[in-house]
């Protein structure tokens, strides 16, 4: 059974809805930036030819700095859990842009995936704390 886990610092970006042109459909550029960020710090940390093959259990906490103009009160009760991050991304496209960045890099497909949880925080910093576990 292994365990990989790694950072990913700066704001958290969520998977944006393929665009569909007359020439076809393509993911938007920030969405695929961020995704090339992930698989760059995941596979410099990983190690090449080590895929997960089995099932696997995925674990994301996305923290976001609490915006500026907030009072140094709300900022500080933001930072310890008592206001929590309702607004975008979702949840759910922050993980599928982590499920998608480590296909090929950490494990060999994201169908591997049976598990998973998903946070949003604010926090001192923003970034993404990501753990993979092959179960």
């Amino acid at each position: 059974m292994r365990e990989f886990a790694f950072y990913v610092p700066g704001t958290p970006v969520g998977k944006a809805r393929a665009r569909v042109t007359r020439r076809g459909s393509y993911t938007p550029k920030k969405s695929r930036d961020y995704e090339k960020h992930i698989a760059s710090i995941a596979g410099s940390q990983f190690g090449a030819g080590m895929l997960m093959t089995g099932a696997v259990e995925l674990f994301v906490v996305a923290t976001f700095e609490p915006p500026k103009s907030w009072s140094k009160k709300k900022r500080a009760d933001a930072i310890s859990g008592l206001i929590k991050k309702t607004t975008k991304p979702d949840k759910s496209n922050i993980e599928k842009s982590v499920e998608d960045a480590l296909n090929g890099i950490v494990y060999v497909d994201d169908a591997q995936i049976t598990d998973s949880i998903c946070r949003k925080r604010y926090g001192e910093e923003s970034g993404i704390l990501v753990r993979v576990k092959e179960i």
